[in-house]
């Protein structure tokens, strides 16, 4: 469950994703290239990479997973205000993966290493798989998203106080 405590300063606030939808995706696009197109990013001293495919709709996949979410029943997406309003929380939540709000940990599913740095007390949710290359390992952003439901926080509890003991 989400506690209310102090943003941390590092924390930006985030985007009003109400009004025209072409300017509110040209603007969260503008947010994405500046946290992950300008320079590198790197996450416990591993680089970060993401989907850089551009999709039917002109933009990286990787910039999608962040503000859409899918509807598995009908396996389609669509936009996610609550998911888009917090992308400004995705770089600061990376570089400031040590700091006390953040719980970063990896877990091992699936035959796969996936790492993840939890907003914890704001319910917002990075998701990443470690993967092996010729020069070394990369995190392989997948999705970042609040957290919306009670079954979802208590399974990444578990992760979590699983591989911290």
């Amino acid at each position: 469950m989400c506690v209310i405590t102090e943003k941390p300063i590092w924390l930006p606030e985030m985007v009003d994703c109400s009004g025209d939808i072409d300017e509110v995706f040209a603007h969260l696009y503008e947010i994405f290239c500046r946290d992950f197109k300008q320079g590198p990013v790197r996450l416990n001293n591993l680089q970060v990479w993401y989907n850089r495919k551009i999709g039917e709709k002109g933009f990286e996949e990787g910039f999608w997973h962040l503000i859409e979410r899918e509807e598995k029943s009908q396996r389609v997406r669509y936009f996610d205000p609550r998911r888009a309003e917090r992308l400004p929380w995705l770089r600061p939540s990376i570089d400031y993966y040590l700091d006390t709000e953040v719980r970063f940990f990896e877990y091992r599913e699936f035959n796969k290493i996936f790492a993840y740095v939890w907003l914890y007390n704001f319910d917002y949710l990075a998701v990443f798989i470690k993967r092996e290359h010729n020069f070394g390992n990369v995190y392989f952003l997948i999705s970042a998203h609040y957290i919306d439901g009670n079954r979802k926080r208590r399974q990444l509890l578990d992760k979590y106080r699983e591989v911290s003991r």
